[in-house]
């Protein structure tokens, strides 16, 4: 049997008085693709804000497994740092910005990573980003 990669287990999310999330119960295998479909008010946006764990989401009942993983506990940072995120379905636009050079520097940043992970005797490896401002293409990071 394949270990399911997202399980849900009766979770529930009470926000201002109003229960959002009641019981919510669901598994998915890797290499599915699911949709949430259902009218505004619905959950669908409490839902993703709680499996991610946005501030004021924590779910009052219930447990979120990914990768075999309890993550119900987990701050935001440690779950994005295991592959949970969430995508807009209007991304946020940059005028003159291609997506490849919105996306180059977290590439850069995962490949160095993983680079010092892969030393003999690197045991943890921590990444900092500095508060430099971003540089255009053709000023110095070399992917143009």
């Amino acid at each position: 049997m394949q270990e399911d990669l997202l399980r849900i287990e009766n979770l529930s999310l009470r926000r201002e008085g109003r229960d959002i999330l009641r019981q919510v119960s669901l598994s998915i295998h890797p290499g599915t693709v699911h949709g949430l479909l259902g009218p505004n008010g619905s959950g669908k946006s409490s839902l993703a804000y709680t499996l991610m764990g946005c501030h004021g989401y924590g779910p009052d009942a219930g447990q979120i497994y990914f990768a075999g993983q309890d993550v119900t506990a987990l701050p935001i940072d440690e779950r994005a740092w295991l592959g949970i995120t969430l995508a807009w379905q209007e991304p946020a636009r940059f005028e003159g910005l291609t997506v490849r050079d919105y996306l180059m520097p977290s590439y850069i940043v995962e490949m160095a990573r993983q680079a010092v992970a892969s030393l003999p005797g690197v045991r943890q490896v921590t990444v900092e980003l500095l508060d430099e401002p971003w540089a255009p293409p053709g000023q110095g990071y070399g992917w143009d």
